[in-house]
């Protein structure tokens, strides 16, 4: 069974044509600054975790905390890849090859040893780090080619920010939503409720308010 948090994920981050409170140049700092502020809290645990606690299972099914950075590796390297295209005016996909790609490359790597993981990880949110800090403006509403479908360079960047999240829970290694930053939960919710909502109507055909 799924973790209690996981349903939140599934939730899209905000859509192309949401009317946003926050406008998009005001809302790309704010996405950078928690990415940064969520990377490094996930960097300083997994600092800690020792072989062994890599092997240990995550609360993903099949996946061990191996599995869960090497994934999280992978992406940020497919995010930096498709960051490049945008500021550059290419439209590049999150994984070339498709899920196969991504599922390939998670169980090879997961195979790392410990330190292996813990410096590539940091490399990749280093990389992902300067590539986004040199985004000229017009490359954030560049579109970028996720696995789950086209949508513009800043929606994309929110997405991983999301990830990186609600994966730093999926090690089971004592992270909590409580050390969110309070900002985080104030840019996602929005969106997270309004996905609640469309599941549902789609699911029972009635209107669940949140709140």
């Amino acid at each position: 069974m799924l973790p209690p948090w996981r349903w939140l994920a599934t939730a899209p981050c905000a859509d192309s044509d949401h009317n946003d409170a926050v406008s998009l140049p005001e809302k790309v700092p704010i996405i950078l600054a928690l990415l940064e502020q969520t990377s490094t809290a996930l960097l300083a645990d997994v600092a800690r975790l020792t072989e062994a606690d890599m092997r240990a299972p995550s609360t993903l099914p099949d996946w061990s905390r191996a599995h869960v950075l090497a994934h999280l590796i992978n992406q940020g390297d497919a995010y930096r890849r498709m960051a490049w295209g945008a500021a550059h005016g290419l439209t590049l996909q999150q994984y070339p090859g498709g899920r196969d790609q991504r599922e390939a490359e998670i169980e090879r790597n997961a195979g790392w040893p410990a330190e292996q993981l813990r410096v590539e990880l940091e490399r990749s949110t280093d990389e992902l780090r300067t590539t986004l800090g040199t985004m000229p403006e017009a490359g954030w509403s560049h579109t970028v080619i996720r696995v789950n479908g086209p949508m513009p360079a800043w929606e994309a960047v929110q997405s991983r920010l999301l990830e990186v999240a609600f994966h730093h829970l999926d090690l089971a290694a004592g992270h909590t939503p409580g050390r969110w930053p309070g900002e985080l939960t104030d840019l996602l919710l929005p969106d997270i409720a309004a996905g609640y909502e469309r599941r549902t109507r789609a699911g029972l055909g009635e209107r669940w308010l949140i709140g």
